[in-house]
């Protein structure tokens, strides 16, 4: 970060502050012109070494002619000219000073061998077969893909996690191969006509949809697993959802830049579409998610999971003390031990290091519904609420 910000930053900053020539610290109405110099050196020219004895010694030399009949450039004095010179920062051609560079993302690929690159007829094999095996495999599969619960329960010995976590690991085997197999072959292609560059643009296009129909499917079997009829919602299930949700930005920016002439700002916006994503993932306060989710699951009816969410992060606790009156039984026994314990562990560890927003608010808040949580009548004897 210090690097990048230097480079930005700091470096435009120097290049546009202006740095002042080197002069002679002699200044020049000291110094005697050289007819007045011939003058004063006649006698040592001729073999007698007599000077002006009323200027100082720098001034004698500075005032000495050559003895060659050569003069030096603009009729300076020797130390004039040893005073001089070259501009500071006087830029040398570029071919002398840098190195060139590569540029991989236009890169020529007409310097390659033909045997490496693809024409048309090499296109259409590679990514027309790879369009029918997707196709073929869509169809297919497609009462597996969108079967739903009726397929989990026609199936003997087929739970729902199974069928969900296999729709996310097809998912993710599938983006590995086609992601990287379109963009190299793309950057392959021969740059002959625009008729190739066409046709690659449908070929992937249809690629790309058919990956569509597969992430649709894993997108479903998730939110089956986590909706009415599956087991609530976990980090487990959470953050594969959010990693679809930014495998479509990805395609569909792929969509924008690569199959439209523009592949060199396609890492670029992959990069930052992540970044946003995880920044707008954190202020969307996962834990609290998840929580208030289940939570939501438990008034419809649903079975509730009382250790799971009193473990989660301080961010989960104020949707968890909003719902505590509505649990029953041992899962509000559960909860109040898990919150009287966390009560205890923040006092316990009351460390300025270890401070943010969401401790000190949960702490707070804890403390505030003591009462709350410390009536345990009915609870197992093993809980302590020392």
């Amino acid at each position: 970060t210090a690097g990048y910000f230097r480079g930005t930053i700091v470096e435009p900053f120097r290049a546009a502050i202006p740095v002042e020539p080197l002069v002679s610290p002699i200044p020049k109405e000291t110094i005697d012109t050289p007819k007045d110099s011939a003058k004063n050196t006649e006698a040592r020219i001729g073999g007698n070494a007599s000077v002006n004895e009323s200027a100082s010694f720098v001034d004698n030399f500075a005032a000495e002619t050559a003895e060659t009949s050569n003069l030096l450039p603009d009729n300076a004095t020797i130390l004039e000219h040893i005073n001089r010179s070259d501009p500071p920062n006087t830029a040398e051609p570029a071919a002398a000073t840098e190195p060139k560079k590569r540029d991989w993302q236009n890169f020529d690929n007409s310097k390659l061998p033909s045997v490496f690159t693809l024409g048309t007829v090499e296109t259409v094999i590679i990514l027309g077969l790879v369009d029918l095996l997707f196709l073929s495999f869509v169809i297919v599969q497609v009462p597996y893909l969108f079967g739903g619960m009726e397929l989990v329960q026609n199936t003997p010995d087929f739970k729902l996690a199974d069928y969900a976590r296999r729709g996310f690991g097809e998912l993710v085997a599938v983006v590995a191969l086609v992601l990287p197999m379109l963009l190299v072959s793309h950057w392959l292609l021969r740059r002959e006509t625009k008729r190739l560059e066409g046709l690659f643009r449908i070929l992937a296009g249809v690629q790309i949809s058919l990956l569509f129909v597969i992430m649709a499917s894993a997108v479903q079997r998730l939110v089956l697993l986590t909706g009415e009829v599956g087991y609530g919602m976990t980090t487990v299930r959470f953050y594969p959802m959010v990693f679809m949700t930014w495998l479509a930005v990805v395609f569909v920016w792929f969509g924008f830049t690569v199959l439209r002439g523009s592949r060199k700002h396609f890492a670029w916006g992959a990069l930052w579409s992540a970044i946003v994503l995880l920044g707008a993932t954190n202020l969307m306060n996962p834990d609290a998610f998840i929580a208030s989710t289940n939570i939501k699951l438990m008034q419809q009816g649903r079975e509730f999971d009382a250790h799971y969410n009193s473990d989660l992060s301080d961010d989960a606790v104020p949707a968890v003390l909003m719902a505590l009156p509505e649990l029953k039984g041992q899962d509000q026994c559960a909860v109040k031990w898990k919150l009287n314990s966390r009560l205890n562990e923040k006092k316990a560890e009351a460390d300025l290091r270890s401070w943010n927003l969401s401790r000190s608010r949960t702490e707070y808040l804890l403390e505030e519904n003591r009462p709350n949580f410390q009536e345990h009548e009915g609870c197992p004897a093993w809980m302590s609420w020392e």
